[in-house]
């Protein structure tokens, strides 16, 4: 399967939207991501046959080199030299005193872990995650990473100066970055930038109609979360606020 990418369509779309080239790179990583969350999952009895295929077939192997290392016939006895002549000719690198012993452990192993596997499915059907938030995270970091990165890694100024034009000559040295534009905030409303640039980048991945429960949920994560920034922010100036010391009039 290719990787996901976007048409000419879409990139003249996130153009159109005010999306910079750096912002398309980024985008471009989360495409694999979308593509990974929201494809339909494969049915639980398909992944247990192919599991239970790699255990069977590890074990009658581990069990044919065993029979030919014990030697019980010309045959098996014929087959074990042909096999060992060519094997340390591949595999000089490998350890054991014969191809049993090399490679024994490692398909015992896989016969371990494909059984292991088997346990570890799910007993109830599995569906694919079309209401998940991760992937709206991932375009939301995407396009600070990409507005970050078409402005350079300037920084706003702060810090102490003796006189006012030294603070000017190090804004002008370190000029701050502009406001980070509000297009870009996650919003549920249609028609806005964000909520079409999460359109684009789900098609673009390959997933048909739009995420709308992914987007709700992230949305208001991303809201509760900056009320409870607010909050605490509040909190803290009310406590700075009591403890500095006030001021009277003699």
């Amino acid at each position: 399967m290719a990787r996901p990418d976007f048409t000419p369509d879409q990139l003249m779309e996130l153009n159109r939207l005010g999306v910079s080239d750096e912002q398309v790179t980024e985008l471009r990583t989360t495409l694999v991501f979308i593509r990974a969350i929201t494809s339909p999952r494969a049915a639980r009895n398909d992944v247990a046959v192919l599991l239970k295929d790699v255990e069977r077939l590890s074990s009658d192997l581990v069990r044919k080199l065993d029979a030919l290392a014990g030697l019980p016939d010309a045959a098996h006895g014929t087959a074990f030299a042909k096999i060992e002549e060519r094997y340390w000719q591949e595999r000089p690198e490998d350890d054991g005193h014969n191809v049993a012993a090399a490679i024994g452990p490692r398909l015992s192993a896989l016969v371990k872990v494909a059984r292991e596997a088997q346990a570890d499915l799910p007993d109830h059907p599995t569906r694919n995650k079309a209401g998940d938030p991760r992937p709206i995270r991932s375009i939301q970091d995407a396009l600070l990473r990409g507005w970050i990165a078409a402005r350079g890694s300037r920084i706003r100024v702060s810090g102490y100066y003796e006189t006012e034009e030294a603070m000017v000559a190090a804004a002008q040295q370190n000029p701050p970055l502009p406001r980070y534009p509000k297009e870009f905030l996650p919003s549920v409303s249609e028609g806005s930038s964000f909520h079409e640039i999460v359109g684009i980048c789900y098609l673009a991945a390959g997933y048909k109609g739009f995420p709308k429960r992914a987007l709700q949920a992230y949305n208001k994560h991303y809201n509760d979360r900056r009320r409870e920034l607010l909050r605490g922010l509040e909190a803290a100036i009310a406590v700075e606020k009591e403890g500095a010391p006030q001021n009277h009039r003699r």
